[in-house]
């Protein structure tokens, strides 16, 4: 592929993004100014001195629970990465899914680990895609719990659904079959996708850690509506499967950068529907889930800027310890 067919693709996907990027950001300015005027006329009691700190750690808590997941997913394909290297670098590659323009791209977490690591653009890229699967097949089974909990579906045909949503990607990621026939691709597939076998150790810790991700924001949305004063379902699972649809639906339509406006938007019409909250509230729900989300990232990238520009951290390739976390 010749550099100008690079530069013409590079320009195309900065202009889908920025597109993107622009039609979330209107969505979700558009449901924060529905909620200000509807809310304008009504008396809200928020309760920030306890719920509003609980749901907030809770969020904290998730996202260091990434970190962790990808760090041991990263240990299953056999690379052992400093904790205090991925702590303050996993935030930082990952800032360029939030800017548009000249940035994004350049910076990239394969981009780190291949040069600070040799990690091979493919190896980094299969556990991205690993990631993803994961996510998605955790949050079906979500779903089922949901559909067992308040739509009566038979514990038995939960029990088959969800061993089948946990099965399948392990199959997937080791299947000596599906890897022979990854091995016959060409070369520059190869160089894009790295398939290679997880061990089951690793495999159920991620599958755990997932659904313990789910079930934080599930209490991350019970304590914010706690905070608002609104009697609502105790039973986590309600929220849990609330946010983790809003997050499948908003990862489907892919070309909405993290998801933005969208999963708001699925967000109030399930909690609308599921829990009987007005709407109002509901958006400003989806909202504080939203802003936290995001000031939850950035204090790790601000310890991840912290850790990398303090000299005593220094970084060190070779001296790594063959341990899960």
């Amino acid at each position: 592929m010749t550099n100008e067919n690079l530069d013409r693709k590079s320009k195309n996907r900065k202009i889908f993004y920025f597109l993107g990027l622009t039609i979330g950001g209107i969505i979700f300015l558009y449901q924060l100014g529905k909620t200000i005027y509807e809310l304008s006329n009504e008396t809200i009691e928020l309760k920030f001195s306890f719920s509003f700190v609980l749901a907030f750690i809770v969020l904290l808590f998730i996202r260091f629970l990434q970190i962790i997941n990808w760090k041991n997913l990263m240990t299953g394909i056999g690379h052992y990465l400093p904790f205090k290297e991925v702590l303050s670098n996993y935030s930082l590659v990952l800032l360029p899914r939030y800017i548009p323009g000249g940035v994004w791209g350049y910076i990239s977490r394969g981009e780190w680990l291949y040069k600070n690591y040799q990690i091979s653009y493919g190896s980094s890229n299969y556990i991205s895609a690993v990631e993803i699967i994961l996510v998605v097949f955790s949050s079906l089974q979500i779903f089922i719990l949901y559909l067992y909990q308040s739509k009566n579906l038979s514990i038995i045909l939960t029990v088959i659904l969800f061993l089948l949503l946990f099965i399948i990607p392990y199959i997937i990621f080791t299947l000596r079959k599906i890897r022979h026939v990854g091995n016959k691709l060409s070369r520059s597939f190869r160089k894009v996708i790295d398939r290679q076998p997880i061990p089951f150790i690793n495999y159920i810790f991620s599958w755990l850690i997932n659904i313990l991700i789910w079930v934080g924001y599930g209490i991350a949305i019970y304590y914010f509506a706690v905070s608002l004063n609104l009697f609502t379902d105790y039973q986590v699972i309600n929220y849990t499967f609330i946010f983790s649809m809003a997050w499948l639906i908003g990862f489907i339509i892919f070309f909405i950068p993290s998801g933005i406006g969208i999963r708001e938007q699925i967000m109030v019409y399930l909690i609308t529907n599921t829990q009987m909250i007005a709407s109002s509230y509901a958006a400003l729900i989806s909202i504080l889930m939203r802003v936290s989300m995001l000031l939850g990232e950035m204090i790790f990238l601000v310890m991840g800027l912290l850790i990398v520009r303090n000299p005593s951290i220094k970084k060190d390739t070779t001296n790594t310890t063959n341990v899960l976390l």
